[in-house]
């Protein structure tokens, strides 16, 4: 799948679309998924994401994506985790440390499956330290720029939909501990 160019509008309001769906889950089918880490939550899970157009929210939810917006999420998260678009910090999570004047701000962490044969078999990850959709200023610059990549502001901005939406009402917790066991293998 080719990535997202920055010129395609980004899929915002994907989560109202969504409606409600029976599936089932594989870890075979994980395409991606995106975690929050508080000293709180230290494994916050926000939502997986499976093909073909699956998702598993935090709140609880299984639901069905239509399928346009399915591929331009998958699109986003790749390009995010892809090392020719966005400079890679290294380090512990591949983690990007947005400056605040306070400390203990979350970790928002992209875990992307690899397709056959991509990124060598395994897993990509991309995180941030303090995303709040807003700040962008770097506490230390990576790969020359003092400020948050434009390909993970989008990602995470958009991703984040259903960290606090109440918008398919009450969830079921047995789907939010069947989607982080899930996730526990990569």
């Amino acid at each position: 799948m080719a990535a997202a160019s920055l010129s395609t509008p980004l899929p915002t309001g994907w989560l109202a679309r969504a409606t409600p769906s029976n599936a089932t889950p594989a870890r075979s089918t994980l395409s991606f998924a995106l975690l929050s880490s508080t000293p709180v939550d230290p494994s916050g899970f926000i939502a997986a994401f499976f093909l073909p157009n699956i998702l598993v929210t935090g709140a609880g939810h299984t639901l069905q994506l239509p399928q346009h917006d399915f591929d331009a999420l998958q699109a986003l998260a790749r390009r995010a985790v892809d090392p020719a678009v966005v400079p890679q910090p290294g380090g512990w999570g591949n983690q990007w440390r947005i400056k605040h004047r306070m400390t203990c701000r979350p970790i928002d962490k992209l875990r992307v499956i690899a397709n056959d044969g991509e990124y060598g078999g395994k897993v990509k990850v991309v995180s941030v330290y303090g995303f709040d959709g807003v700040s962008e200023q770097l506490e230390k610059e990576v790969g020359g720029s003092p400020v948050l990549h434009p390909a993970l502001m989008d990602a995470f901005r958009v991703l984040k939909e259903p960290k606090d939406s109440d918008l398919h009402g009450e969830g079921d917790q047995s789907v939010v501990v069947s989607g982080k066991a899930l996730l526990e293998d990569d």
